[in-house]
């Protein structure tokens, strides 16, 4: 991961607290491509596609799943329904952060008459480490997106005084376009 790009998320110390790792930064895109590509150079690992149809049942337990058809044993098989309501406020707030950042990137400053995303708190987080006792436990998931809350008017008056994080040196939206035409023109 880290020789794709990804970096280290670091809380600042905070409160006599040391600093501390709490994760990993990197697009979605990235971590899925380094996966599917650690999985493929395993052997007796398939990559199939489809829709997810049915779960295989023995015995009462989940014992595999059924995909286009095809019945496919798996060791485990992770059965979320009836946990979508501790799912769903982070599918919405990751939703809502890509949103902003597709909007930022095309040149779109932090909108200040909206709530701020979870993105916008958390960089302020990086910058003013006083709001890391809330910003922490979000970061390491213990605590739901809605706690933002508490620290979300610090965050804004941040923004609102002029503050922005620093953006790091990548590609723009026009050099990423580009890249995936000629990419795209090579593998035809």
């Amino acid at each position: 991961m880290f020789a794709a790009g990804a970096e280290l998320s670091i809380a600042p110390a905070a409160n006599g607290r040391p600093a501390m790792v709490i994760g990993l930064r990197c697009r979605r895109s990235l971590f899925e491509r380094v996966l599917r590509e650690a999985a493929l150079a395993r052997s007796g690992v398939t990559l199939v596609r489809g829709h997810i149809d049915d779960v295989l049942r023995s015995r009462g337990r989940a014992a595999g799943l059924r995909v286009d058809g095809r019945e496919l044993p798996a060791d485990l098989v992770v059965n979320a329904s009836g946990r979508a309501e501790r799912i769903r406020p982070w599918f919405d707030d990751h939703r809502a952060w890509d949103r902003d950042q597709v909007r930022q990137l095309a040149g779109g400053d932090v909108d200040l008459g909206r709530p701020l995303t979870s993105g916008h708190i958390v960089a302020a987080a990086e910058h003013d480490p006083s709001l890391m006792p809330v910003v922490g436990p979000y970061l390491s998931m213990t605590a739901l997106p809605a706690t933002l809350a508490q620290v979300e008017p610090a965050a804004r008056a941040m923004y609102a005084s002029g503050w922005r994080p620093p953006v790091p040196d990548s590609p723009g939206r026009d050099d990423l376009a580009e890249l995936v035409r000629s990419t795209a023109a090579v593998t035809v």
